[in-house]
Protein backbone atom coordinates (compact mmCIF):
# COMPACT_ATOMS: atom_id res chain seq x y z
CA UNK A 1 0.00 0.00 0.00
CA UNK A 2 1.25 4.01 -0.30
CA UNK A 3 2.41 5.84 2.17
CA UNK A 4 1.18 9.24 3.50
CA UNK A 5 3.81 12.16 1.44
CA UNK A 6 4.98 13.30 5.08
CA UNK A 7 6.11 9.91 6.06
CA UNK A 8 8.25 9.43 2.52
CA UNK A 9 9.30 13.17 2.80
CA UNK A 10 11.05 12.51 6.27
CA UNK A 11 12.83 9.44 5.18
CA UNK A 12 14.02 10.91 1.65
CA UNK A 13 15.30 13.89 3.51
CA UNK A 14 16.96 12.80 6.19
CA UNK A 15 18.72 10.19 3.96
CA UNK A 16 19.51 11.75 1.12
CA UNK A 17 20.50 15.36 2.35
CA UNK A 18 24.15 15.02 2.71
CA UNK A 19 24.90 13.54 0.21
CA UNK A 20 22.16 15.65 -2.62
CA UNK A 21 23.81 18.70 -1.08
CA UNK A 22 27.42 17.59 -1.70
CA UNK A 23 26.69 17.17 -5.29
CA UNK A 24 24.84 20.51 -5.81
CA UNK A 25 27.76 22.33 -4.44
CA UNK A 26 29.62 20.90 -6.75
CA UNK A 27 28.12 21.61 -9.52
CA UNK A 28 27.35 25.29 -8.00
CA UNK A 29 30.97 25.45 -7.73
CA UNK A 30 31.80 24.23 -11.02
CA UNK A 31 29.10 26.89 -12.67
CA UNK A 32 31.12 29.83 -10.92
CA UNK A 33 34.75 28.86 -11.73
CA UNK A 34 33.58 28.45 -15.23
CA UNK A 35 31.73 31.53 -15.46
CA UNK A 36 34.81 33.46 -13.71
CA UNK A 37 37.75 31.65 -16.12
CA UNK A 38 34.90 32.71 -19.24
CA UNK A 39 35.23 36.54 -18.58
CA UNK A 40 38.71 36.74 -17.69
CA UNK A 41 39.33 34.88 -21.19
CA UNK A 42 37.03 37.53 -22.64
CA UNK A 43 39.37 40.50 -20.86
CA UNK A 44 42.61 39.38 -21.66
CA UNK A 45 41.07 38.89 -25.57
CA UNK A 46 39.90 42.40 -25.43
CA UNK A 47 43.08 44.03 -23.57
CA UNK A 48 45.51 42.22 -25.62
CA UNK A 49 43.43 41.95 -29.29
CA UNK A 50 45.36 39.16 -30.28
CA UNK A 51 46.44 35.43 -29.49
CA UNK A 52 49.31 35.41 -26.91
CA UNK A 53 50.42 32.20 -24.58
CA UNK A 54 48.37 33.46 -21.58
CA UNK A 55 44.91 33.48 -24.11
CA UNK A 56 45.53 30.31 -25.19
CA UNK A 57 45.97 29.17 -21.45
CA UNK A 58 42.68 30.82 -20.22
CA UNK A 59 40.96 29.23 -23.22
CA UNK A 60 42.38 25.63 -22.37
CA UNK A 61 41.48 26.51 -18.87
CA UNK A 62 37.89 27.75 -19.71
CA UNK A 63 37.04 24.78 -21.64
CA UNK A 64 38.49 22.10 -19.41
CA UNK A 65 36.31 24.19 -16.56
CA UNK A 66 33.60 23.53 -19.30
CA UNK A 67 34.15 19.71 -19.40
CA UNK A 68 34.57 19.70 -15.52
CA UNK A 69 30.90 21.80 -15.15
CA UNK A 70 28.85 19.39 -17.51
CA UNK A 71 30.54 16.30 -15.59
CA UNK A 72 29.24 17.70 -12.00
CA UNK A 73 26.00 18.47 -14.19
CA UNK A 74 25.62 14.96 -14.90
CA UNK A 75 26.51 13.73 -11.56
CA UNK A 76 24.04 16.25 -9.71
CA UNK A 77 21.17 15.68 -11.86
CA UNK A 78 22.00 11.25 -11.70
CA UNK A 79 22.41 11.91 -8.16
CA UNK A 80 18.75 13.19 -7.82
CA UNK A 81 17.37 10.21 -9.60
CA UNK A 82 18.88 7.56 -8.01
CA UNK A 83 18.98 9.45 -3.96
CA UNK A 84 15.76 10.91 -4.32
CA UNK A 85 12.93 9.29 -6.93
CA UNK A 86 13.91 6.26 -6.36
CA UNK A 87 13.45 6.27 -2.65
CA UNK A 88 10.13 8.20 -4.06
CA UNK A 89 8.71 5.54 -5.81
CA UNK A 90 10.09 2.62 -3.58
CA UNK A 91 8.68 4.35 -0.26
CA UNK A 92 5.11 4.94 -2.14
CA UNK A 93 5.38 1.02 -3.08
CA UNK A 94 8.18 -1.17 -2.84
CA UNK A 95 6.90 -3.64 -5.24
CA UNK A 96 7.11 -0.72 -7.82
CA UNK A 97 10.47 -0.07 -9.59
CA UNK A 98 12.10 3.04 -11.12
CA UNK A 99 14.19 2.58 -14.11
CA UNK A 100 15.65 6.08 -15.31
CA UNK A 101 17.43 5.14 -18.91
CA UNK A 102 14.16 3.08 -19.48
CA UNK A 103 10.84 4.32 -20.67
CA UNK A 104 8.38 3.14 -22.80
CA UNK A 105 8.62 1.91 -26.66
CA UNK A 106 7.51 4.17 -29.45
CA UNK A 107 5.08 1.46 -30.46
CA UNK A 108 3.46 1.50 -26.99
CA UNK A 109 2.68 5.28 -27.25
CA UNK A 110 1.51 5.26 -31.14
CA UNK A 111 -1.15 2.37 -29.82
CA UNK A 112 -2.75 4.71 -27.47
CA UNK A 113 -3.53 7.12 -30.59
CA UNK A 114 -2.87 10.52 -28.70
CA UNK A 115 -0.81 11.91 -31.50
CA UNK A 116 -1.33 11.07 -34.82
CA UNK A 117 1.47 11.43 -36.30
CA UNK A 118 5.16 12.57 -34.83
CA UNK A 119 9.01 12.74 -36.16
CA UNK A 120 10.52 12.30 -32.99
CA UNK A 121 9.89 10.44 -30.02
CA UNK A 122 12.39 10.02 -26.60
CA UNK A 123 11.42 8.50 -23.32
CA UNK A 124 13.12 7.88 -19.81
CA UNK A 125 12.04 7.40 -16.64
CA UNK A 126 10.27 4.39 -16.56
CA UNK A 127 8.15 3.49 -13.89
CA UNK A 128 6.49 -0.40 -13.54
CA UNK A 129 3.96 -2.58 -11.08
CA UNK A 130 0.74 -3.75 -10.81
CA UNK A 131 -2.32 -2.21 -9.69
CA UNK A 132 -4.03 -3.95 -6.39
CA UNK A 133 -0.93 -6.59 -7.12
CA UNK A 134 -3.24 -7.80 -10.18
CA UNK A 135 -3.15 -5.10 -13.38
CA UNK A 136 0.72 -4.07 -14.41
CA UNK A 137 1.07 -0.55 -15.13
CA UNK A 138 3.71 1.55 -16.57
CA UNK A 139 4.66 5.22 -16.63
CA UNK A 140 7.32 7.08 -18.23
CA UNK A 141 8.40 10.51 -19.10
CA UNK A 142 7.68 10.84 -22.96
CA UNK A 143 8.26 13.83 -25.49
CA UNK A 144 6.88 13.83 -29.08
CA UNK A 145 7.78 16.70 -31.79
CA UNK A 146 7.21 17.45 -35.59
CA UNK A 147 9.32 18.57 -37.94
CA UNK A 148 8.00 21.03 -40.65
CA UNK A 149 9.79 22.86 -43.27
CA UNK A 150 9.54 26.64 -43.18
CA UNK A 151 10.24 28.99 -45.94
CA UNK A 152 10.86 32.91 -45.22
CA UNK A 153 9.97 35.83 -47.49
CA UNK A 154 13.80 35.28 -49.65
CA UNK A 155 12.83 31.41 -50.53
CA UNK A 156 14.91 30.17 -47.58
CA UNK A 157 13.93 26.58 -45.84
CA UNK A 158 14.54 25.01 -42.72
CA UNK A 159 13.20 22.55 -40.74
CA UNK A 160 11.56 23.88 -37.79
CA UNK A 161 10.92 21.32 -34.79
CA UNK A 162 7.53 21.76 -32.92
CA UNK A 163 6.92 19.33 -29.77
CA UNK A 164 2.88 18.02 -29.91
CA UNK A 165 3.56 16.41 -26.31
CA UNK A 166 5.11 16.52 -22.94
CA UNK A 167 5.23 14.72 -19.92
CA UNK A 168 3.95 11.71 -18.29
CA UNK A 169 2.36 8.56 -20.31
CA UNK A 170 1.02 5.39 -18.72
CA UNK A 171 -0.68 2.19 -19.69
CA UNK A 172 -2.63 0.08 -17.71
CA UNK A 173 -3.11 -3.51 -18.75
CA UNK A 174 -6.69 -3.50 -17.00
CA UNK A 175 -8.13 -7.12 -18.61
CA UNK A 176 -11.49 -8.49 -20.18
CA UNK A 177 -12.68 -5.23 -21.00
CA UNK A 178 -14.24 -4.59 -17.49
CA UNK A 179 -14.18 -1.04 -18.65
CA UNK A 180 -16.30 0.16 -21.39
CA UNK A 181 -14.36 2.11 -24.01
CA UNK A 182 -14.23 5.97 -22.54
CA UNK A 183 -12.28 8.58 -23.61
CA UNK A 184 -11.38 11.88 -20.68
CA UNK A 185 -10.00 14.62 -22.52
CA UNK A 186 -9.47 18.13 -22.38
CA UNK A 187 -12.21 20.34 -22.56
CA UNK A 188 -12.93 21.65 -26.47
CA UNK A 189 -15.89 23.73 -27.50
CA UNK A 190 -16.18 21.62 -30.21
CA UNK A 191 -17.17 18.66 -28.35
CA UNK A 192 -19.97 20.12 -26.52
CA UNK A 193 -23.03 18.47 -28.82
CA UNK A 194 -21.23 15.57 -29.61
CA UNK A 195 -23.84 12.07 -29.37
CA UNK A 196 -21.34 10.32 -27.01
CA UNK A 197 -20.37 13.52 -24.62
CA UNK A 198 -21.55 12.78 -21.32
CA UNK A 199 -22.28 15.68 -19.28
CA UNK A 200 -21.08 15.44 -15.24
CA UNK A 201 -22.70 17.44 -12.03
CA UNK A 202 -19.43 19.18 -11.34
CA UNK A 203 -18.82 22.97 -12.73
CA UNK A 204 -15.67 22.47 -12.54
CA UNK A 205 -14.78 19.35 -14.05
CA UNK A 206 -16.86 21.11 -17.07
CA UNK A 207 -14.60 23.58 -17.51
CA UNK A 208 -11.14 21.49 -17.94
CA UNK A 209 -12.60 17.89 -19.20
CA UNK A 210 -14.95 16.37 -21.74
CA UNK A 211 -15.64 13.16 -20.91
CA UNK A 212 -16.99 10.51 -23.88
CA UNK A 213 -18.25 6.97 -23.70
CA UNK A 214 -21.52 5.32 -25.42
CA UNK A 215 -22.36 3.76 -22.13
CA UNK A 216 -23.70 6.50 -19.31
CA UNK A 217 -24.94 4.44 -16.37
CA UNK A 218 -22.15 2.11 -17.03
CA UNK A 219 -19.57 5.24 -17.43
CA UNK A 220 -20.94 6.80 -14.17
CA UNK A 221 -21.05 3.60 -11.92
CA UNK A 222 -17.04 3.88 -13.20
CA UNK A 223 -16.33 7.01 -13.05
CA UNK A 224 -17.69 8.42 -9.90
CA UNK A 225 -18.35 11.82 -7.43
CA UNK A 226 -15.21 11.02 -5.96
CA UNK A 227 -13.42 10.51 -8.87
CA UNK A 228 -14.55 13.99 -10.06
CA UNK A 229 -13.32 15.62 -7.27
CA UNK A 230 -9.94 14.19 -7.49
CA UNK A 231 -9.64 15.58 -10.93
CA UNK A 232 -10.64 19.17 -9.70
CA UNK A 233 -8.08 18.62 -6.60
CA UNK A 234 -5.14 17.68 -8.96
CA UNK A 235 -5.98 20.45 -11.33
CA UNK A 236 -6.65 22.79 -8.96
CA UNK A 237 -2.82 21.78 -7.05
CA UNK A 238 -1.14 21.27 -10.09
CA UNK A 239 -2.54 23.46 -13.18
CA UNK A 240 -2.67 19.89 -14.87
CA UNK A 241 -4.86 17.61 -16.80
CA UNK A 242 -4.77 14.17 -17.20
CA UNK A 243 -6.45 12.62 -20.75
CA UNK A 244 -7.40 8.84 -20.46
CA UNK A 245 -8.32 6.21 -23.01
CA UNK A 246 -9.86 3.26 -22.78
CA UNK A 247 -9.76 0.64 -25.01
CA UNK A 248 -10.68 -2.96 -24.77
CA UNK A 249 -8.44 -4.93 -22.00
CA UNK A 250 -6.38 -1.87 -21.81
CA UNK A 251 -6.24 2.35 -20.39
CA UNK A 252 -3.76 4.82 -21.25
CA UNK A 253 -3.45 7.77 -19.65
CA UNK A 254 -1.21 11.22 -19.94
CA UNK A 255 -0.49 14.31 -17.97
CA UNK A 256 1.09 17.39 -20.08
CA UNK A 257 3.37 18.88 -17.11
CA UNK A 258 6.52 18.67 -19.00
CA UNK A 259 9.69 17.17 -17.80
CA UNK A 260 8.96 15.53 -14.36
CA UNK A 261 11.69 13.53 -11.70
CA UNK A 262 14.59 16.16 -12.79
CA UNK A 263 16.87 17.31 -9.97
CA UNK A 264 16.05 21.72 -10.11
CA UNK A 265 18.67 23.85 -11.24
CA UNK A 266 17.77 26.86 -9.29
CA UNK A 267 15.39 25.34 -6.44
CA UNK A 268 16.31 23.29 -3.34
CA UNK A 269 16.15 19.59 -4.98
CA UNK A 270 14.77 18.54 -1.46
CA UNK A 271 12.13 21.11 -0.90
CA UNK A 272 8.88 19.69 0.29
CA UNK A 273 7.02 21.67 -2.49
CA UNK A 274 8.88 20.15 -5.11
CA UNK A 275 8.85 16.68 -3.93
CA UNK A 276 4.90 16.46 -3.45
CA UNK A 277 4.88 18.00 -6.86
CA UNK A 278 6.37 15.28 -7.86
CA UNK A 279 4.45 12.50 -5.32
CA UNK A 280 1.50 13.77 -7.34
CA UNK A 281 2.69 13.07 -10.78
CA UNK A 282 2.71 9.45 -9.65
CA UNK A 283 0.17 9.33 -6.78
CA UNK A 284 -2.40 10.88 -8.49
CA UNK A 285 -2.90 8.02 -11.78
CA UNK A 286 -2.17 5.57 -9.62
CA UNK A 287 -4.52 6.36 -7.37
CA UNK A 288 -7.29 8.07 -9.93
CA UNK A 289 -6.93 4.02 -11.74
CA UNK A 290 -7.01 2.39 -8.85
CA UNK A 291 -10.47 3.57 -8.18
CA UNK A 292 -11.77 3.00 -11.37
CA UNK A 293 -10.28 -0.59 -11.57
CA UNK A 294 -12.65 -1.31 -7.94
CA UNK A 295 -15.23 0.58 -8.77
CA UNK A 296 -15.58 -1.62 -12.29
CA UNK A 297 -14.93 -4.90 -9.85
CA UNK A 298 -17.59 -4.13 -7.50
CA UNK A 299 -20.45 -3.23 -10.01
CA UNK A 300 -19.92 -5.76 -12.49
CA UNK A 301 -23.18 -7.54 -14.01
Amino acid sequence: MKRNFNEIYQEIYINGVKELTMLKRNHNVSILVFFALFILTIIIFISQKRFTPILMVSIVTAIVSLVILMREQYNYKKGFKELVIKRLVYLYNPKFVYIPSSGVTRNEYIESFFDSHFDRFYTEDLIKGAINDEYSFKIAQVKTQVEEVETDSNGNSEIETHTLFSGLFGIVEIKDSMIMKMDITSNNILNKYHKSRIEVDSSEFEKKYDMFSTDKVRTMEIFTSDIIEEFNKFEEETGYVMQIKVVPNRLYFRISCGESFEAPMIKDALSYDYLYKNFRMIDFPIDIITKMINNALETRR
